[in-house]
């Protein structure tokens, strides 16, 4: 077996090697969990006195080195952000939540980079909207910014910021978009149904693109959750020339808690312009009394049959855990591996950290 000194390493494996030594380091000298630690602070001084109340902002640094059986190398992605999220209220009660994420994202690898990149940097809208209320106790309130398009377990559940991840990409095209939605509360379920551009993190026109979307379900605080959600449009497409995929989709999607144990499960069929297309969800997690870890095994399955050529199927296992070692730093792994794949794309296994802190 050959012994490589490290400066003979190839420079991208060089980086990665380099990046988890600062993270496994930097994880080292963190005070035990059992310590009280500092509190991240839920304001800045420096911001207007008028918005202090009802306010959280934080700084937000994260590091993902990750590595990729298909490319055989180390690769990483850097954020560099801000998050505000602000209740504004009034007299009479709230009139409405604002909530800026916008990060500085750096991808340094091609392999890696989302596909509306245009070079390395990107400044990255994650939720950037206000929500205005229209009637009181949550009814009904409009939404006007970038926003998670309104489908499936992701609208309940927030991966924005981790490596755990659900089925916006593969399955709409967008995760988040620009545009404007009604939502809130009725007795017993929630809602949200919105109209947007169609184009992901950046405003386009060509191709006219535009999604419409919704969901309702029962209320996200339950041991028991039920969602149906649909959507329909045309969907920008990235380094295209203006082109755009006719996409429609139905979906369900359950979540069911028992103790510290929760099952998801989400199904969505559809079609892609001529292609009809499936895919299923199924996740099992657990997480610690405290909150402090979690840990879950998801599967994904895909489906893709176009007319006049067989069916084809891909599945993908996504074994992952995070754990928050104080109110600053946490830290996540995740395992990917392909069980299988579509004829035109390879299997791949990718191992994923990332080393996340908020101040």
């Amino acid at each position: 077996m050959n012994i490589c000194a490290p400066n003979s390493l190839p420079g991208r494996r060089r980086r990665g090697v380099t990046t988890f030594l600062l993270v496994l380091g930097l994880w080292l000298v963190q005070p035990a969990s059992g310590v009280a630690q500092p509190a991240v602070p839920d304001s800045r001084t420096f911001l207007p006195g008028s918005w202090q109340d009802n306010l959280r902002f934080a700084i937000d640094l994260a590091s993902r080195p990750i590595y990729s059986s298909a490319s055989d190398d180390w690769h990483r992605i850097d954020f560099i952000g801000a998050d505000l999220h602000k209740v504004f209220s009034g007299d009479s009660g709230d009139i409405g939540t604002l909530t800026l994420q916008g990060y500085l994202t750096h991808a340094p690898d091609r392999e890696v980079r989302p596909g509306f990149f245009d070079g390395e940097w990107e400044f990255v809208y994650r939720i950037f909207n206000f929500n205005y209320v229209l009637q009181p106790r949550g009814r009904m309130n409009v939404k006007v910014g970038h926003f998670e398009i309104p489908f499936g377990l992701e609208y309940s559940i927030n991966t924005n910021g981790t490596l755990r991840d659900y089925t916006h990409g593969p399955n709409i095209g967008v995760k988040a978009d620009w545009g404007v939605s009604l939502n809130g509360e009725l007795p017993g379920a929630e809602y949200e149904v919105s109209v947007t551009r169609g184009s992901g993190n950046s405003w386009e026109t060509d191709g006219d693109p535009y999604i419409l979307a919704g969901r309702i379900g029962t209320l996200r605080h339950r041991n028991l959750v039920f969602g149906a959600s649909v959507m329909s449009g045309d969907v920008y497409r990235p380094n295209s020339g203006g082109q755009t995929v006719e996409r429609h989709r139905v979906g369900a999607d359950v979540q069911w808690y028992i103790d510290q144990y929760g099952l998801f499960a989400e199904a969505a069929y559809g079609e892609d312009d001529d292609q009809q297309t499936g895919l299923a969800l199924l996740e099992l997690n657990r997480r610690s009394l405290d909150g402090s870890w979690m840990a879950y095994a998801q599967w994904v399955y895909r489906s893709r049959d176009r007319q006049g050529a067989s069916r084809q199927d891909a599945g993908t296992l996504h074994i992952g855990a995070k754990w928050d070692i104080n109110p600053r730093w946490d830290v996540s792994v995740q395992l990917s591996h392909d069980t299988d794949s579509f004829e035109d794309s390879m299997e791949n296994n990718r191992y994923v950290a990332q080393a996340r802190y908020r101040f």
